[in-house]
């Protein structure tokens, strides 16, 4: 499965840089997720209220079992590997 989600440049840039490897997101960010699904990262970035263009694509190699304690069961913690970035003309939606 494909999951595409939007990504602020605070968060996106630590992901394109190797240093940002897992995510913390919704169930109503396209979840469920799960190992071998496909993570598509839009940079948005909300000073200007747009995409830039920046696109990441990753794969979850990881998820949490949920629910846990510490963790709160509408949300999903999974690691994802980044596999490519892709610079396409900036959009608003």
């Amino acid at each position: 499965m494909t999951h595409i989600l939007k990504s602020y440049p605070q968060y996106f840039d630590p992901t394109i840089q190797g240093l940002k490897t897992h995510e913390i997101r919704s169930n109503s960010d396209t979840g469920p997720f799960s190992p071998g699904d496909t993570l598509i990262l839009r940079e948005y970035d909300p000073k200007i209220g747009r995409y830039t263009g920046r696109v990441a694509t990753t794969v979850i190699t990881y998820v949490s079992p949920i629910p846990k304690p510490w963790i709160v069961p509408e949300f999903w913690v999974f690691s994802a590997k980044m596999l490519g970035l892709e610079i396409k003309a900036p959009s608003v939606n």
